[in-house]
């Protein structure tokens, strides 16, 4: 509805990260994967895996495949993922930059609602610092942070 509402020509393909466009090459690749992470095993359209990089992974190591030379990759990671990790996957093949984060209140209901006993994980990842959220005032947040990533 929005490209229509803003006359832009769309065609949407679905299917498995660059699996629809294999050939293809583009300029700029933008995704924002699920990346929550939960214990192994869990499943939903929010869930990122373990380290919260299970989609993220493939994405960013497939990418140059799929840009032109210059092309870029902007990206966004949630600071309850392994972002040391993100950062360092996309540094092997990206020189990039992060961009200015946004604050995102949750609650543990809610992340409760997409596992049971997702609060207690996140708890235990925190506790290993490999995932960040803040209470600020008894709110709860977590960062997002985009990355702007131009291929070598």
């Amino acid at each position: 509805r929005n490209a229509e509402r803003n006359q832009v020509e769309l065609r949407a393909k679905v299917g498995d990260l660059y699996e629809p466009v294999d050939g293809r090459l583009f300029d700029l690749i933008i995704s924002n994967p699920p990346q929550t992470p939960a214990p192994p095993g869990v499943q939903g359209s929010k869930i990122g895996g373990p380290d919260g990089l299970r989609y993220l992974e493939p994405l960013v190591r497939s990418a140059p495949d799929h840009l032109e030379a210059g092309g870029q990759l902007l990206t966004f990671v949630l600071s309850l993922a392994d972002t040391r990790r993100f950062e360092s996957l996309l540094s092997e093949q990206f020189r990039f930059r992060s961009l200015p984060a946004e604050a995102r209140p949750f609650t543990w209901e809610e992340m409760n609602a997409l596992h049971p006993g997702l609060e207690a994980y996140l708890q235990e990842r925190r506790a290993q610092g490999l995932a960040n959220f803040q209470e600020d005032g008894g709110v709860l947040q977590f960062m997002t942070r985009p990355f702007l990533a131009m291929r070598r």
